[in-house]
């Protein structure tokens, strides 16, 4: 399916589930503690694919100097400006950021990058680094989608992989199928050093503690601009 039509069904579907999702996203996970080693809470910050405003959990509880959410998806946007009231929200895909100005010393992507397909990975990487002040921390989590409790999903890709092979349809609640981008690691590290990032950390983690590709929930990456 061509990119386009990629991005659309993402903003379809999560504009389809907002309220119900929304609900299923008031937590702040365990791994994005991983995270602190690298974070000033001084940090001018960029939160792509925000949704809801969920990670400002975190991030009101460790602090930041500034904040502007990015979201496609204009109903969990507005879901994100009523319950953060006083933050700024701007509606756009966090692939081409057509409107975005100004740099930031932390980007954020906690669970989106895993929406965009093959072809837009590297470019929106090379765009993300644009926006990042010197030295800059880009900080990632992506399902990890070789967890066990996927492998079902894969024989349905085998059988009608019209996705392709690298690509999942993971369903909410029976109203949609999701688009998700099965990455490994390796994969993410590969696209980090050729988009010019130093890659600080990289690794499968589940519930704040490291795993492997069978038992992580999450991949986390971390690079510097």
């Amino acid at each position: 399916m061509h990119s386009k039509r990629i991005r659309e069904k993402v903003k379809h579907d999560y504009n389809e589930i907002a309220d119900e999702f929304s609900k299923t996203r008031q937590f702040a996970w365990k791994d994005f503690e991983v995270f602190l080693d690298y974070y000033d809470k001084n940090a001018k910050v960029l939160d792509l694919g925000c949704g809801n405003g969920r990670f400002l959990k975190f991030l009101n509880k460790h602090g930041f100097k500034s904040y502007l959410g990015v979201d496609q998806s204009d109903k969990l946007l507005e879901i994100a400006k009523r319950e953060n009231p006083g933050l700024k929200f701007m509606l756009g895909d966090m692939s081409e950021l057509k409107d975005l100005k100004g740099k930031y010393d932390a980007i954020f992507a906690i669970a989106s990058f895993h929406h965009l397909p093959r072809s837009l990975q590297l470019k929106t990487l090379k765009l993300w680094r644009r926006h990042l002040n010197d030295d800059g921390i880009l900080f990632m989590t992506n399902w990890n989608l070789l967890q066990r409790r996927f492998w079902h999903r894969w024989l349905s890709c085998l059988l009608n992989p019209r996705f392709g092979f690298s690509a999942l349809l993971i369903p909410f609640n029976s109203k949609v199928e999701r688009y998700y981008f099965a990455f490994t690691k390796w994969r993410l590290n590969r696209l980090l050093k050729r988009a010019s990032f130093s890659v600080k950390k990289n690794a499968y983690f589940n519930n704040g503690e490291a795993a492997n590709f069978l038992s992580g929930k999450n991949i986390v990456s971390i690079a510097q601009k």
